[in-house]
């Protein structure tokens, strides 16, 4: 008898530690969409098909990356400065912060729409 005591308590503290468990499940945040998958990644920069990105194909996109972030601060540069001295002075650089701020919701909104492709799911009658 006190076997059987001890074995349907110690079932019933393993049901309630896994009850608990789903309770305080920890789910991780959302994350932005990225702009290019994985496969996407390694279709475009895997030039040796092991499907591991080499030191040699990380350094081919640590390159594109840098030729962008110039590109980009050359195009910053041409739109906000105003003075034309080659630098972004405080007003310059307010002006550029004020324009992305009025971009991003427009941005986001556009990032977290349902596409054809995946339309939003139904609901059921309860």
């Amino acid at each position: 008898m006190k076997n059987l005591s001890v074995i349907t308590l110690g079932v019933a503290l393993i049901g309630a530690v896994a009850l608990q468990a789903e309770d305080t499940e920890v789910k991780a945040p959302k994350k932005a969409p990225r702009s290019i998958s994985r496969t996407q990644m390694l279709e475009k920069y895997d030039t040796n098909k092991n499907g591991v990105l080499d030191p040699e194909e990380k350094a081919v996109i640590r390159k594109e990356g840098e030729s962008r972030r110039e590109a980009a601060q050359k195009e910053s540069l041409k739109k906000y400065d105003k003075n034309g001295d080659g630098k972004l002075d405080q007003e310059e650089r307010a002006a550029m912060r004020e324009d992305i701020r009025s971009k991003r919701p427009k941005q986001l909104e556009a990032a977290h729409k349902p596409t054809a492709a995946a339309p939003a799911p139904e609901k059921s009658a309860p």
